[in-house]
């Protein structure tokens, strides 16, 4: 059994490294990536411990990745198997420091309107180190100054509203050729969560083929199996890969991680993957 996209506590999740293997061993998952969002945190001390438990480890990350900026909209894009991690690394540090300027520019524009946050609150939000502008949204709504998540968002964070801070977006196509460049593999996270039509979702996933996207996660353990064909199909049509995940968190998602795979499907991920 495997299990290609999982969360630390170093981004959003609730286990150590140390506590997510072992629960993953007891599932019977004998491959696994820590793919923790926009973080590489865990993956030393991941790979380390793998080693302890003879489990077979693969080096991931998730990253946050634009393609309609006037909306505000991104996908999410694995990357696997890197070989240099640098340029990575230094990505997401400098990543990390933007968005926390970004939260504090938010932070003192809503305590000028008379809605109370402090920086202490919204990192509260978080168990890791994941804090992104949508953590703004996710207080103004928890403190009662939006009727849903949706609405504090377009209120706030959309080009849109007299309220938007300027930020810098990094887009689809940098963040895969970020990816290939530290020798990895950029796969299309959970594309079943993506709001387009087939025709359109496919028309998009050709246009991430063109910047250099190798695959897409077609096997989504909270997907239909409706879904898992089409994308299945999806993927042999367009010559892409395919992975398989569960996205798992916390045992509050209710459910295990690990995806259980015919053995010919899970030989084509690992060779794949190599």
């Amino acid at each position: 059994m495997l299990d290609l996209h999982l969360h630390t506590l170093y981004s959003d999740g609730e286990l150590t490294p140390l506590e997510l293997i072992r629960l993953l061993k007891s599932k019977g998952v004998t491959t696994f990536s820590i793919t923790d969002h926009d973080c590489i945190l865990g993956l030393n001390e991941g790979k380390e411990i793998a080693e302890k438990h003879n489990l077979n480890f693969i080096t991931g990350s998730e990253f946050e990745a634009y393609y309609d900026i006037e909306n505000e909209s991104y996908v999410h894009i694995l990357g696997y198997n890197f070989s240099d991690i640098s340029e990575v690394s230094a990505y997401l540090i400098q990543l990390r420091k933007e968005r926390i300027e970004l939260i504090n520019k938010y932070i003192g524009l809503l305590n000028n309107i008379g809605i109370p946050v402090s920086f202490e609150e919204v990192n509260a939000l978080t168990p890791g180190i994941h804090l992104t502008s949508s953590h703004i949204a996710a207080i103004i709504y928890r403190k009662g100054y939006a009727s849903t998540f949706d609405e504090a968002r377009e209120k706030f964070l959309v080009p849109s509203s007299k309220y938007y801070i300027p930020r810098r977006y990094y887009t689809t196509e940098f963040v895969i050729n970020l990816i290939k460049r530290a020798g990895g593999i950029p796969i299309l996270a959970h594309p079943c969560r993506i709001k387009m039509n087939r025709e359109s979702l496919e028309k998009f996933i050709l246009k991430l083929k063109s910047y250099g996207l190798k695959g897409i996660e077609a096997i989504y353990l909270n997907s239909s199996w409706e879904e898992r064909d089409f994308f299945l199909s999806l993927a042999r049509k367009h010559n892409l890969f395919i992975t398989a995940g569960s996205d798992w968190h916390a045992y509050s998602d209710n459910y295990d991680p690990g995806v259980s795979l015919p053995e010919k499907i899970e030989y084509e991920i690992l060779t794949n993957l190599k």
